[in-house]
Parts: structure tokens; sequence; C-alpha cells
């Protein structure tokens, strides 16, 4: 089991990483199975899709005050 805890400025950053880190990914799909996605913090358009696009990811947007 691996648990991948990471942080972002904000989505373009998160984004970019994972077109970054594709080839590294893919081999994590190799040797492993992702179960669980969870981002937390606002989501733009492009996470929205992301996150919809993935039956194992789930968004957690701040609460309103």
């Amino acid at each position: 089991m691996f648990v991948v805890i990471e942080e972002y400025t904000d989505e373009d950053a998160a984004l970019k990483h994972n077109r970054r880190c594709a080839p590294l990914l893919g081999q994590f799909a190799q040797v492993g199975e992702l179960t669980s996605v969870q981002i937390h913090g606002p989501l733009g358009t492009n996470l929205s899709k992301w996150i919809d696009e993935r039956p194992q990811a789930h968004a957690f947007v701040p609460l309103s005050g």
C-alpha cells in the first residue's frame, strides 16, 4: 500500500505536476492500483473535469464561512 500526500499552490500547479509525472505514474500503474484520490481545496474547471473522469477521485471543497 502506498499513501501519497501532495500539496499544490493552485489548480494549474496540480495539473502541471500530473502532466510532468505522467511517465512515473504510468509505471506505478504496473505495480499498483489507484483506489482513492482526495482533492481538498477550491476547484477550477479543469480539475473538476479530471475528478469527474475518475470514479476513485473525490473533491472536498472549502466550507463557506
